[in-house]
């Protein structure tokens, strides 16, 4: 994917500008915000927006009383729209608005060289009070004042005011003066159904100690809250220090992430820039409105108006984010070093401390939800099938942190193993070292002469190694994990993890079928780090190793012979592509909504070092095709935990006869373009 297309797949460059002022000179700052709004165009912003006041400097004191700033300020303002004409990029721009022989400190926006409306702060603190006046709330008229020209433009009290882009409704956003939160109404909550993505939030806060802190952690809030994104911008280096210091600080913030920052305190002119996206926003918002009930007099919801914008053609938008032609996405990310931040194990948190707790807190949800079941059933053990590989190594962690929790003996659980035609040494090896080192009552049954039995029933030759032929294998062991837990007053507990219940990658009434599943919301790729937090509550280095050797085995199903040296011969990620890609394609098309084209080019940047872009086209037809053929096996799953937003039960619905047609096609458009 070239960088040319990131704008199709819902990327915008926008961009925060701290200009360093002086108090009172209006000039000065004129040519400041100028300069930065140039610097801002040759970036191909989609979007600028500048401190509150920062045409006359917010520290000006009994200084706003005077008519003549506010003048200055409304000539520069018409000299900036004037001078920006060129530029399609919307600008929010701190300044005083005189009207009606009253001061407003008003945002106001420009864009294509016309003042298109001013947001006039509302919550003003005590000492704001003496210069500036709240404008009136109770009023649903569209309130204009001259420009000292031909047109006009109009004014709204708070967040009444928002502005959308007529090309790309996707982009559209709303401004919230002052400290973010503090305000009457957030944007996005002013109208929860309404399309404002991005709330630009320009204030002027003295630093104070732990100012910063307590502001990255409000924007995190309230952007997660809203489902959008915060473009926060304060006033900076040049504003009075009489009383204060002003930190310049700038945030563009999506969803509870900080995308980009500015480096707090300098005394230049500097621009933040962060390349954001508004398909996952617009999707994080759909989710959020299904559960709203609008008033049913509306009463509740403010007047709100809508200024639609015409913004760039569709060619000098995706030249927004540009690159010299030939540039693929590979190659850019010096250019645009945001979409490095994309994460390739999604599932999987970066940070070793916060991996940790997440590991735990999957421990403590799963344990607590088995401990609840085994108390409502009464069951007088739990039977697990143990083969030695990572899903059930997994379970039977879980299921012995349970009992352990419950002070009941690890003895009431019963790991049965069920060597068959593909069971290998070294996975036969450690299932039985494993269940020996958890002191779990241990049983095993071969299955081969069964299976054997049942082929030769149903007139299937043995040597026919097939699909009946592997699936025979997986319902033995299921019917025999069923009977034993009927011997003996348990539970069967599943193994499955959502990857393979993605892929229905499961013997249906096989593997698929069991009285509790453990692990169905745990992804491929987070099991290995899941089970070596929950091996850290043991001592003993040889179980610990055993745990290790499971975590190396290559994952298979085992119903294929090993070769001679008793090699696994049936390997998974061979059959239906590597997990990783996998667990990739899962999390962004259910978690965000993102088309299976977006997916493909993401992952192709993700993975450049590891799959070839061939790779990637073929495991993500591959996923398509299977996610939609296998939901009728996650239609009939048992019950179990859910964990997190990406989950295939409980809430998750969709018919068993969806057809792909419409995703894979769109895979199968411009692939050699992406």
């Amino acid at each position: 994917m070239s960088i040319h297309q990131l704008h199709q797949y819902g990327y915008y460059k926008i961009a925060a500008a701290v200009p360093a002022i002086q108090v009172g000179d209006v000039r000065h700052n004129q040519t400041e915000i100028l300069r930065l709004i140039h610097q801002a165009a040759e970036e191909k912003v989609s979007l600028l927006a500048f401190p509150e006041l920062c045409l006359s400097g917010a520290t000006c004191g009994a200084l706003f009383h005077q008519s003549l700033l506010a003048e200055a300020c409304h000539r520069a303002l018409l000299e900036i729209a004037a001078e920006a004409k060129e530029y399609s990029f919307p600008i929010v721009l701190g300044s005083p608005i005189q009207n009606g022989g009253r001061l407003f400190n008003c945002a106001v926006v420009i864009i294509q060289g016309e003042i298109v409306g001013a947001i006039p702060k509302q919550l003003l603190t005590a000492k704001e009070s003496q210069y500036f006046s709240i404008f009136p709330s109770d009023n649903e008229e569209i309130y204009n004042f001259s420009n000292a020209s031909t047109s006009s433009y109009p004014i709204f009290w708070g967040n009444h005011l928002s502005f959308c882009a007529e090309n790309d409704r996707r982009f559209c956003f709303a401004v919230e003066m002052g400290e973010v939160g503090r305000g009457f109404f957030w944007p996005a909550e002013v109208n929860p159904l309404n399309k404002v993505n991005i709330i630009v939030n320009p204030v002027a806060l003295p630093a104070k100690i732990g100012f910063l802190e307590k502001t990255e952690l409000m924007l995190k809030a309230v952007s997660q809250k809203s489902s959008a994104i915060y473009l926060h911008v304060g006033s900076g280096f040049g504003e009075s220090t009489t009383h204060y210091a002003f930190a310049g600080q700038a945030y563009i913030v999506e969803n509870g992430s900080i995308l980009s920052q500015s480096s707090p305190y300098s005394w230049q002119s500097h621009l933040t820039i962060g390349l954001v996206d508004l398909d996952k926003i617009s999707f994080l918002k759909r989710a959020d409105s299904l559960a709203l009930k609008p008033s049913p007099t509306g009463a509740s919801l403010p007047y709100h108006h809508v200024i639609d914008y015409p913004a760039a053609s569709q060619a000098s938008a995706d030249a927004s984010l540009p690159l010299p032609d030939g540039k693929t996405i590979e190659s850019a990310a010096a250019e645009v070093p945001l979409l490095a931040k994309l994460p390739r194990f999604p599932f999987i948190p970066d940070d070793a401390e916060q991996l940790e707790r997440h590991c735990r807190s999957i421990v403590d949800i799963i344990v607590s939800a088995c401990i609840k079941r085994f108390s409502h059933i009464q069951s007088k053990s739990a039977v697990i099938g143990v083969s030695g590989g990572l899903d059930s190594t997994l379970a039977l962690l879980l299921l012995a942190e349970s009992y352990r929790r419950m002070g009941k003996p690890l003895s009431e659980i019963i790991g049965v193993r069920m060597p068959g035609f593909g069971t290998s040494g070294k996975t036969y090896e450690n299932s039985c070292r494993l269940m020996k080192l958890l002191c779990i009552t241990e049983k095993e049954v071969d299955i081969k002469a069964s299976v054997l039995l049942h082929l030769k029933d149903i007139g299937h030759p043995a040597e026919q190694q097939d699909l009946t032929y592997e699936n025979a294998q997986a319902r033995e062991r299921t019917q025999i994990l069923m009977d034993i837990a009927n011997q003996t007053g348990g539970l069967v507990i599943g193994t499955g993890d959502l990857s393979e219940l993605a892929l229905g990658f499961c013997t249906y009434n096989g593997d698929h079928m069991s009285m509790y599943s453990v692990n169905a919301s745990i992804p491929k790729t987070l099991i290995p780090y899941v089970i070596r937090s929950l091996g850290r509550h043991y001592s003993e280095p040889e179980l610990l190793s055993i745990l290790e050797s499971i975590i190396n085995t290559p994952i298979s199903p085992e119903l294929l012979p090993p070769t001679a040296n008793q090699q696994i011969l049936q390997k998974t990620e061979e059959l239906i592509g590597p997990y990783a890609l996998h667990d990739f394609f899962l999390y962004y098309m259910l978690r965000y909504g993102f088309s299976p084209r977006k997916i493909r080019a993401l992952a192709i940047y993700a993975f450049a070092e590891d799959f070839s872009r061939q790779d990637v086209d073929k495991w993500i037809k591959v996923f398509y095709r299977r996610f939609f053929s296998q939901q009728f096996k996650r239609n009939c799953l048992p019950d179990g935990p859910v964990l997190g937003s990406v989950t295939l039960f409980a809430d998750f619905q969709m018919p068993s006869d969806a057809c792909a047609a419409l995703w894979l096609a769109d895979l199968e458009d411009e692939f050699h373009h992406d």
